[in-house]
């Protein structure tokens, strides 16, 4: 008996009923072939719908959900990448719950909802249980992954009961906590990345002082992932000084592979050399063996910084200018694309790419 292709889409009625007319010798022929159409499918389903599961930080359930699936015989096995959302709400202090569009008692309500929100998220991980069940999906799914994968990405905007949208928290509270879970899990994963879309990412002055929760971060970074795909974030730390912790930061994690890194400048008010200055001086002395692709977004660079930098990274295959201001660049340069021409030539670099970026 041949196996027909549109077997799968047969009703279980139909299945049924060519099983009772099918004749004892072709009865096996027919269970063979439902079994492998089976065993197709299902696997079809697991990597389809398992291989990527996402999971709400701030919501409890979501993570016991998560830790189900990456236990479960079958499907467990199946998850190759772990998606951690922060979906924790903003502060209702930082609120404008004015509109006129509404009355004071539907802005009442909804700041009474936001609150009560926000104080039982807070409550969550102050008591614990959330980094608990954290730490133990974490751990459950180092033991089952092969090439492990955990990515923090964040909602730009949520919305809450009334339908109104906000904006998320975002902040690196969420960063630190999974840090903290991974440490305690003791296990060691294959690579973390970080969604690029967002303006917040890993602080290296604060990152690098010298106090445990620094440490932690460090730690976490460089013993527990063998690949980077990370954002770092070169703003609200004006002082000189802290370039010798931002320094600290980047030597801590210079024996990871640091594959791919973002460096972003916060916002437009905040797009000034004096703002990033110790991120980003401390960045221009350092040489990552393993970096393949670097993006600038929102940052003040020197030229006669970038360009020795650039050309001490000697796996450097791809750099992307976004909304970049490159200042005291000869003359000869200004145009953006004898720029890039230059910079691939000079450093060795396959590809360089630049988007609203102003040489001068």
């Amino acid at each position: 008996m041949e196996q027909s292709p549109t077997l799968l889409g047969l009703p279980v009625e139909m299945f049924q009923r060519i099983a009772e007319l099918t004749s004892k010798e072709e009865l096996m022929c027919l269970r063979l072939v439902s079994r492998d159409c089976a065993a197709k499918v299902l696997k079809v389903y697991k990597e389809v719908l398992f291989s990527e599961q996402k999971v709400m930080l701030s919501t409890t359930s979501s993570i016991r959900n998560a830790i189900e699936v990456v236990d479960h015989p079958v499907f467990g096995g199946v998850v190759q990448k772990l998606v951690l959302v922060d979906d924790s709400l903003p502060d209702p202090s930082d609120i404008d719950f004015t509109s006129s569009t509404e009355t004071g008692r539907e802005e009442s309500a909804c700041a009474r909802l936001l609150t009560a929100t926000h104080r039982a998220q807070n409550s969550t991980w102050k008591q614990g249980e959330s980094l608990r069940l954290l730490t133990l999906l974490l751990r459950k799914y180092s033991q089952g992954a092969k090439n492990s994968i955990i990515h923090l990405e964040t909602i730009s905007e949520l919305e809450i009961e009334d339908g109104r949208e906000l904006w998320s928290g975002n902040d690196v509270g969420s960063l630190e906590m999974v840090l903290r879970a991974v440490v305690a899990s003791k296990a060691r994963f294959g690579t973390l990345s970080m969604d690029k879309t967002v303006v917040d990412g890993i602080c290296p002055v604060k990152s690098g002082r010298d106090d445990s929760r620094s440490q932690l971060c460090t730690e976490a970074l460089r013993d527990n992932f063998k690949e980077l795909d990370i954002v770092i974030e070169a703003y609200r730390c004006s002082h000189m000084h802290d370039v010798k912790r931002a320094r600290h930061f980047y030597s801590s994690i210079s024996h990871a592979k640091l594959r791919s890194v973002k460096i972003v400048g916060g916002p437009v008010p905040e797009h000034q050399p004096s703002a990033q200055e110790p991120a980003i001086a401390a960045l221009m002395d350092q040489e990552f063996k393993s970096l393949e692709f670097l993006e600038f977004g929102r940052v003040g660079l020197q030229w006669h910084r970038l360009v020795p930098f650039l050309t001490r990274q000697r796996n450097l295959r791809e750099l992307r200018f976004s909304d970049t201001w490159v200042y005291d660049t000869p003359e000869t340069y200004y145009d953006v694309e004898t720029a890039c021409g230059f910079l691939s030539r000079a450093c060795d670099i396959a590809k360089v790419t630049e988007e609203a970026t102003v040489f001068d």
